[in-house]
């Protein structure tokens, strides 16, 4: 608002110069106060789009806070710890997922196949925001070679580099996020790697 002020004060002083004898002081007076006048405008612009991309970037920031903060705190397999002898952790999201991966030790590997693909589909269905299922799905369309595995891909990579902003998320979205980006950056009929540590 200021800045818009301060460009009309510039133009009409511009303006109104030529009623200003044409020697003299007063004329170059008049001068300079337009060029202080438009220098202030365009320092108050710049500053004023700077604020707007923070403030873009803040609200950014925040929409994955918001969309994203539970979905940060899970693993490959929708749980937000690792499980074992006297550890359980059972949710709707981590039963859906149960059947779709094997782990030995510290690797774990999602399954392929027809019945995997299809539980993996309903849980995108009902948990839409949870990355790692568009990414189970993806690795499993890509290893059959359909070329749909990039749509799901891409999809991953969207909610990933959401999850990825949010203080203490698990460092497996870091992971396959950048995995995620290097496979969309190959040619059309590459797949994605097939074992996670």
């Amino acid at each position: 608002m200021i800045t818009a002020i301060l460009v009309s004060l510039a133009f009409l002083s511009l303006i109104g110069v030529r009623f200003i004898p044409r020697a003299g002081r007063w004329r170059n007076a008049w001068y300079l106060f337009c060029l202080i006048n438009l220098g202030v405008a365009a320092v108050l612009s710049i500053q004023s789009y700077h604020k707007g991309q923070q403030l873009e970037a803040m609200r950014s920031g925040l929409t994955a806070v918001l969309d994203f903060a539970d979905i940060a705190k899970l693993n490959l397999n929708g749980k937000p710890f690792s499980t074992g002898p006297g550890i359980t952790y059972s949710s709707d999201l981590s039963r859906m997922l149960e059947s779709t991966y094997t782990t030995d030790g510290n690797r774990f590997q999602f399954k392929r196949g027809p019945d995997v693909e299809s539980k993996l589909r309903a849980a995108i269905e009902k948990h839409p925001r949870f990355p790692f299922s568009y990414y189970a799905l993806a690795y499993c369309l890509s290893k059959r070679g359909d070329p749909d595995w990039r749509q799901y891909a891409e999809k991953a990579v969207f909610i990933l580099s959401h999850t990825t902003q949010i203080k203490g998320h698990k460092k497996i979205h870091d992971k396959i996020l950048l995995e995620l980006q290097e496979e969309l950056e190959r040619k059309p009929n590459s797949t994605i790697k097939e074992t996670l540590r």
